[in-house]
């Protein structure tokens, strides 16, 4: 939150100097405009003093002006007043009297139209000028103005993209923790793995030396009771050839005869021949160690 303030009051102070410099530069187009025109108002008045200074006997002839009204005036009164003259001298004096009545506001006139023409001329000159430059600076605000505009547009994109780089940055950086925290994990799972697959091993191995351990001890009790091929206990497959189905400890047992289940007077000699072989394999049972049938299982169980 504070980089994006920190930002705001960057883009703000660049748009203030960038306002400023604005300003300075139509400041000094004023200043320039002022300048012109103090010129324009300097040669003006220079050339109205030139145009005075060329024609002194118009500016006489201003000045004494009111002198020719004041004796024109005298004359009409003389007019009026009886005379003792000629007609013919009395027409002469009225033609020359209007003579220069009429070459008085003609010289006047003419005396009058001379700074004005010049003036109007220089007028002229100088609002051609004016409206070059006015049209000259119109559209040299208009190019401000659009600067102006792009200019706050890209400062406007440069934050934008500062924020969303900010952004980004943030992102990638949780991103990274989050590989480290997995990587982490992944290390100490795959160190636990490790460890319970080597337990496993040690096991299997304890397992296995147990098993040869039992093995040869099976052997050793078999090669000292004498029998190391009749003693072997065979585990029981399905499919095989027909023969007996356990072999036994000794093989005496198997020579003895299989007596017939007989009813009638032969049962005396049945019930005492069941007795016989029932005392026998209790006699064996007693004589056998107690481990021998533990022994017989996990050699059927582990043989392969």
């Amino acid at each position: 939150m504070k980089e994006i303030q920190y930002t705001e009051l960057l883009s703000d102070h660049e748009r203030l100097n960038f306002e400023h410099k604005e300003l300075t530069i139509h400041a000094k187009k004023v200043e320039q405009q002022l300048d012109l025109l103090s010129s324009d108002e300097a040669n003006r008045l220079s050339f109205c003093d030139t145009v005075q200074s060329q024609s002194p006997c118009a500016a006489n002839d201003m000045k004494a002006s009111p002198k020719r009204k004041a004796d024109f005036e005298n004359d009409c009164i003389l007019e009026r007043t009886p005379s003792t003259s000629t007609p013919s001298s009395e027409i002469e004096d009225v033609q020359q009297r209007l003579n220069v009545s009429l070459e008085m506001p003609l010289k006047d006139s003419i005396i009058q139209s001379v700074p004005v023409l010049a003036s109007t001329n220089q007028i002229g000159v100088t609002s051609g000028l004016t409206e070059k430059e006015g049209k000259h600076m119109q559209a040299i605000q208009q190019k401000l103005e659009h600067l102006v505009a792009v200019h706050r547009q890209l400062l406007r994109n440069f934050a934008t993209s500062e924020m969303n780089v900010k952004e980004m940055k943030r992102k990638v950086a949780v991103r990274d923790d989050r590989i480290k925290k997995l990587e982490a994990s992944n290390r100490q799972i795959t160190e636990s793995l490790r460890k319970q697959a080597e337990k496993h091993v040690e096991e299997l191995i304890c397992l296995r030396d147990q098993i040869s351990d039992f093995r040869g001890a099976q052997r050793a009790h078999f090669e000292s009771h004498g029998n190391t091929e009749g003693t072997l206990i065979k585990t029981l497959r399905g499919g095989g050839a027909a023969g007996p189905l356990y072999s036994f400890d000794h093989p005496r047992q198997c020579d003895d005869p299989v007596r017939p289940i007989r009813g009638g007077s032969q049962r005396s000699s049945a019930s005492s021949t069941s007795k016989e072989s029932i005392a026998e394999v209790e006699e064996k049972l007693q004589t056998e160690e107690p481990f021998q049938s533990s022994e017989s299982f996990f050699y059927r169980l582990f043989r392969f």
